[in-house]
């Protein structure tokens, strides 16, 4: 039972089925949260035969996971404790192999402490859990190997309602254990469509995305949203991306932007259902009544929080909208909404 990790569980999921689009390559995610959450729970919640759960990578050596990769071909390298699974010799050289696999595929290493060749470019994604402290310490490594740039940063927390649901749920069953762990399956990849009717929303939510991460340019945030889409389109056994992907991909973005909760997720994914998918006028009450773990308080609290960081707004009749739809109408970016289509002139 996975309390509060609801929009932390959807987005493996859909960071998972990355792998099996055709002409996209897997991506590298850092789950960011203090000591004790359910990082590693969450990340161990999961198997398959190319998701490479590894608790001590000094013991398993570099080398041997090259290998195993190498048979492989796609899939991840998971670490539940990023740092616990270094030692002070294995860390830069595992953040060079991680940023290569991550980009250009490795095909060749050969070092005093590593010898590796492959004939295909092996191309592997990542997920390591760590706290906000030891991200602080390790980011200069990541930066020197050039890997923080290519990492989604994905940070959560709890609601006090989600505490109070993981104490009383512990008090009376013990610490969680998954029960029957999530299958992730490698597949034949499959060729996803982006129609013409979603690419000016897919330009939208990746300027967002590029707006609050203060980019010099947006295109390595467009490129990462049409992957996540792809993915969701995957996830839920579609052929194309249509406007659900981009509402369940937009209510992730707390998560990567800043810290996001699950009443955040929740919010944002009803808001979207309601008012795009369905075409109705949605008012603060309706979305309280909708929240039904939380109380009145938390909500608003929550609803002003996505307002402030412009996730959403309100309309002259006060009724509630995912700030996605807007984008280009107000904020005179109609200019640089252009950008990706005039390059490619």
């Amino acid at each position: 039972m996975i309390i509060g990790l609801k929009g932390a569980e959807k987005f493996i999921k859909i960071a998972w089925n990355v792998v099996n689009v055709d002409g996209e390559y897997p991506l590298g995610i850092l789950l960011v949260a203090p000591p004790g959450v359910g990082k590693s729970y969450l990340l161990t919640s999961f198997k398959g035969e190319n998701y490479i759960v590894l608790s001590d990578l000094s013991g398993h050596g570099l080398e041997k996971l090259l290998i195993e990769l190498k048979d492989m071909q796609n899939g991840y390298i998971v670490l539940p404790d990023l740092i616990r699974a270094f030692t002070r010799h294995t860390t830069t050289a595992l953040f060079s192999v991680l940023n290569m696999c991550l980009e250009e595929g490795i095909t060749r290493i050969k070092r005093s402490d590593l010898s590796f060749h492959s004939e295909k470019p092996i191309r592997f994604g990542f997920i390591g859990a760590i706290t906000p402290t030891e991200l602080t310490k390790r980011q200069k490594e990541m930066l020197s190997v050039g890997l923080f740039s290519r990492l989604i940063k994905f940070s959560f927390t709890y609601t006090t309602e989600d505490k109070l649901r993981i104490i009383d749920y512990v008090s009376r069953n013990g610490m969680p254990k998954p029960e029957q762990k999530t299958p992730l399956e490698v597949y034949k990849p499959v060729p996803i469509s982006i129609p013409e009717n979603i690419v000016g929303f897919v330009k939208k939510i990746g300027l967002f995305l590029s707006d609050i991460k203060k980019d010099s340019v947006p295109f390595r945030s467009i490129k990462m949203i049409r992957r996540l889409l792809k993915g969701s389109a995957f996830t839920h056994r579609r052929k194309e991306v249509n406007i659900e992907d981009c509402i369940l991909v937009y209510s992730l973005l707390p998560f990567i932007t800043d810290v996001g909760t699950d009443l955040d997720y929740r919010l944002l994914l009803y808001i979207g259902k309601e008012t795009i998918l369905k075409k109705r006028k949605l008012s603060k009450k309706e979305i309280i009544e909708s929240a039904k773990h939380y109380n009145q308080e938390t909500i608003r609290n929550r609803l002003s929080y996505l307002e402030f960081k412009k996730f959403i707004y309100q309309d002259e009749d006060e009724n509630y909208h995912l700030r996605f739809t807007k984008i280009g109408e107000e904020d005179g970016k109609d200019d640089k909404l252009r950008v990706s289509t005039e390059d490619k002139e």
